[in-house]
């Protein structure tokens, strides 16, 4: 279980710290904040699965995170959140990328 968290936690540094990374990756890589998003939401899966947990006693590594500045948080401000960041994530890269086109 221990090791699942950790691969969540590292899935989501990825998507958070994935519009910063240098250009000559990202021009190939642009698409990847929404593929797996969406990914998980077509496959109803998650990053990594979760083992031995119940439905009931679950509880989303996103929203665990959210909880710790906003303890009423629901899983409908956790999705709101969550699409925020991916939209966010998306413009930070096209901003790159139009920036990136200027300067030539």
């Amino acid at each position: 279980m221990y090791i699942s968290k950790i691969l969540n936690y590292l899935t989501i540094l990825f998507l958070i710290v994935f519009p910063f990374i240098p250009y000559r990756f990202l021009k190939f890589l642009y698409f990847v904040p929404v593929i797996v998003p969406a990914s998980w939401i077509f496959t109803e899966l998650i990053p990594v699965p979760r083992s031995n947990v119940t439905s009931a006693d679950y509880e989303s590594v996103t929203k665990s995170i959210y909880r710790r500045f906003n303890k009423n948080i629901t899983e409908q401000g956790t999705s709101n959140i969550n699409a925020f960041v991916l939209v966010l994530i998306m413009l930070i890269i096209a901003t790159r990328f139009r920036i990136k086109a200027n300067r030539f």
